[in-house]
């Protein structure tokens, strides 16, 4: 499929904005990376922004948080979509699954946004979050967006990334969740 000029542009800015992100971050003496499409090593892979969290949650735990825009269809889109996925375990105990799908199945019910989720491999447990936002936005409006979702989406990962880790491990359940949630 041929790429017209108006998602190239769109395209060019995601880079700059996911570009300045990463160099904010590492400024922080976050670590963080962008991966390009040849990297990933899946044809038609978006860009993908790899940041490493050293200290989230109580127990100070480590996550690894993708972001990445969605590829745009068509010159006819308006709708963009912006993702965030944040690892924080990726060797889970299939022992404890059926406990840990139940815990975030209530979870992710009370949530105002994104999920947890284990991947099919039933490996790897993760938030994600899927922001649509408007493709007119000009650069300076996307890097407030990104800047927001990205921070939110660490700040409702840092709230139950704790609780979530210690029922994959066993330690915790669904009754946990739900005192919690009706706290």
């Amino acid at each position: 499929m041929e790429k017209h000029d108006n998602i190239i542009e769109i395209e060019k800015m995601r880079h700059e904005v996911l570009a300045q992100i990463s160099e904010d971050l590492n400024e922080a003496l976050i670590a963080a990376a962008i991966r390009e499409p040849e990297d990933i090593g899946v044809e038609g892979a978006p860009e993908i922004l790899t940041v490493i969290f050293d200290e989230l949650g109580v127990g100070n735990d480590d996550a690894v948080g993708e972001f990445f825009f969605y590829p745009i269809g068509s010159n006819e889109d308006v709708t963009g979509f912006f993702s965030c996925v944040l690892t924080i375990a990726d060797d889970l105990d299939e022992a404890n699954l059926p406990g840990l799908y139940e815990a975030i199945s209530v979870l992710n019910f009370h949530m105002l946004s994104g999920s947890f989720g284990v991947s099919k491999d039933k490996k790897i447990l993760a938030y994600r979050q899927c922001v649509p936002y408007p493709l007119s936005m000009d650069k300076d409006a996307l890097l407030e967006f990104v800047n927001s979702v990205t921070g939110n989406a660490t700040v409702v990962l840092n709230q139950w990334m704790d609780m979530v880790l210690r029922i994959s491990e066993g330690e915790g359940d669904v009754e946990d969740i739900l005192e919690a949630v009706n706290g």
